[in-house]
């Protein structure tokens, strides 16, 4: 119990180098996630997550399809502000709203800015993405029933599209030994979770 209350007790701190970080509030960051852990989890979900979605949208707009360029819009937004990229979120606020309105010309004229400025928060927060494998003969079996409740919950959240909740069950389901569908299962939501490809979640878990 003594040990455990100390390790609850030991205080995640953010590196200063992240405080560096052009575009990035950290400590607005902190304010919207609830504590310094949980904004460094959001943080490697970002810079893991958005540069495979700014390549998305670029290829969406490229394409045409201004009905998915703006849902695409509206999630890296949310995900954007919960890091503390205010200005990235307000920007993407604007280009989706344009979107929503049918108004091209503001996404002509700033989408690329934005995905640039995505792009580079990202580089800068490289450090941050590193996973470590755990090896799967190492791990706890799952419960059933623990399994299920962790799949609706994953419906549930693909609804919302929020993007911290999904990576936190992820984490989670990633310190269990799963059954070999499930683990496929699990890969394939994770992957679908990094594109913010929330219909295609509920898909999965049918």
């Amino acid at each position: 119990k003594d040990q455990a209350e100390a390790e609850s007790g030991d205080k995640v701190e953010i590196p200063s180098w992240i405080y560096e970080i052009a575009d990035i509030d950290a400590d607005k960051g902190v304010s919207h996630c609830g504590s310094p852990e949980s904004y460094l989890e959001t943080l490697a979900i970002y810079g893991k997550s958005a540069p495979a979605s700014a390549d998305e949208i670029e290829n969406l707009w490229a394409a045409g399809d201004l009905a998915n360029t703006t849902v695409k819009v509206h999630a890296i937004k949310s995900l954007s502000r919960a890091i503390g990229a205010e200005e990235i979120g307000a920007l993407a606020e604007k280009l989706e709203l344009a979107g929503k309105a049918g108004e091209t010309e503001p996404l002509e004229n700033e989408l690329p800015g934005l995905l640039s400025r995505i792009r580079a928060v990202c580089s800068a927060l490289t450090p941050l993405v590193a996973d470590e494998e755990v090896p799967d003969d190492d791990l706890p079996e799952i419960d059933q029933e623990e399994l299920q409740d962790a799949y609706c919950t994953l419906k549930d959240v693909a609804e919302s599209m929020d993007a911290k909740t999904a990576q936190h069950i992820i984490k989670l389901l990633s310190g269990y030994k799963l059954p070999e569908a499930d683990k496929e299962r699990v890969a394939k939501v994770k992957k679908a979770i990094e594109s913010f490809d929330w219909g295609q979640i509920s898909e999965i878990l049918k």
